[in-house]
């Protein structure tokens, strides 16, 4: 619910190493960027959009399972979802078709620099199709992948301490557009 208080990885001041994004990362070296730094507030107070949770999340799951994430994922997740056309690409992995991203910078649009993939842990790094996009709703939907109870709470507005509501549940983002309820 990116409501820990825990520092997002992706904003750690790292001002001695310019390209650090094309390194390569393993889980415990994007877990020591955000480790020891203190809560940036109680948890439960506020909703901070963090990717730490989610490093942490499969970090947990390797050291439960003795699987990859990776592994873990495409068992549980990618195959029975049916998804065909999804996978987590290394660097070097030759994925046909495979779209070179793109960045807007003043109001112009270039090619995004080398990043290594490997950063974003599971707070990304997938890669996927539409088709397949398609798919992963449909057995999310058909509840495949968790039970009912399960997605409606992933789907409801989590809230604070306070009662405020952030309009983020498990993972997805609940609002409105044109007055139907939209999530993302």
């Amino acid at each position: 619910t990116h409501t820990s208080g825990i520092m997002d990885y992706s904003n750690a001041d790292i001002t001695n190493n310019p390209y650090i994004e094309r390194e390569d990362f393993t889980p415990q070296r994007i877990i020591s960027y955000f480790e020891k730094a203190p809560l940036e507030f109680i948890p439960g107070s506020k909703y901070n959009y963090s990717n730490s949770g989610y490093v942490l999340l499969g970090s947990i799951i390797e050291k439960v399972t003795g699987e990859s994430y990776h592994d873990y994922m495409r068992k549980n997740v990618i195959i029975p979802a049916g998804l065909t056309n999804s996978l987590y690409a290394h660097e070097h992995a030759i994925v046909p078709k495979r779209v070179k991203g793109y960045t807007r910078d003043k109001g112009f649009y270039e090619n995004c620099e080398y990043q290594s993939v490997s950063i974003a842990f599971a707070a990304g790094h997938l890669l996927s199709t539409v088709g397949d996009l398609y798919k992963w709703n449909n057995a999310l939907r058909a509840y495949k992948l968790v039970n009912k109870t399960t997605l409606d709470k992933a789907f409801t507005p989590f809230k604070l301490k306070n009662g405020n509501s952030t309009r983020y549940g498990y993972g997805w983002f609940i609002d409105t557009l044109g007055g139907s309820k939209c999530i993302f």
